[in-house]
C-alpha cells in the first residue's frame, strides 16, 4: 500500500495548489443528503475548512501508520461520536464520495487507479473514526 499512500499523498498535494478545493467539496457534500447540510447550517466555513484540511492529512499519514495521525484521529473519533457531534458512521461515505468528486476535478493526473488508491486510504481512516461511534 505504500505506493498508494505516496500516490494520495502527491495527488492531494496538487489539489491544495489550487483555489477553491475545500468550497469545491462543501458544494458537492452539502448536496449529497439533506442532512448533511442542516448539520452545516451554522458552520464557520473558513474555521471548517481548516479542520478538514489537516483530517484529510490526518487520514493520509493514518494509512501510513504514523503514530502522531492516530492521536489526532483518536480525537476525530471521539469528537464524532453518537454522545458528542453525533456523526451517524452512514455519512461518511457521502463524504468519501463528494472528496473523491472533488479530488478527480482538481487533479490534473486523476485516473481510476488514483480513485481506488483514495478511497482505500480514506476507508482505513473511516473505519477507525466510525468504529467509535458508539464506544464514547
Amino acid at each position: 500500500m505504500d505506493n498508494e499512500k505516496d500516490r494520495v499523498k502527491g495527488s492531494y498535494a496538487r489539489c491544495l495548489m489550487k483555489d477553491n478545493f475545500f468550497d469545491y467539496f462543501y458544494e458537492i457534500f452539502m448536496n449529497a443528503d439533506p442532512y448533511v447540510k442542516e448539520r452545516f447550517s451554522k458552520t464557520d466555513f473558513e474555521q471548517q475548512k481548516k479542520l478538514i484540511r489537516h483530517g484529510v492529512n490526518l487520514m493520509i499519514m493514518y494509512a501510513n501508520e504514523e503514530f502522531v495521525a492516530k492521536v489526532g484521529l483518536e480525537r476525530l473519533r471521539k469528537s464524532h461520536s453518537i454522545n458528542e457531534l453525533n456523526i451517524h458512521p452512514k455519512y461518511y461515505s457521502y463524504w468519501k464520495a463528494s472528496l473523491i468528486q472533488t479530488v478527480a476535478e482538481f487533479d490534473d493526473e486523476f485516473d481510476e487507479n488514483l480513485r481506488n488508491d483514495w478511497s482505500q486510504v480514506l476507508d482505513v481512516g473511516i473505519a477507525f473514526i466510525s468504529s467509535g461511534y458508539d464506544a464514547y
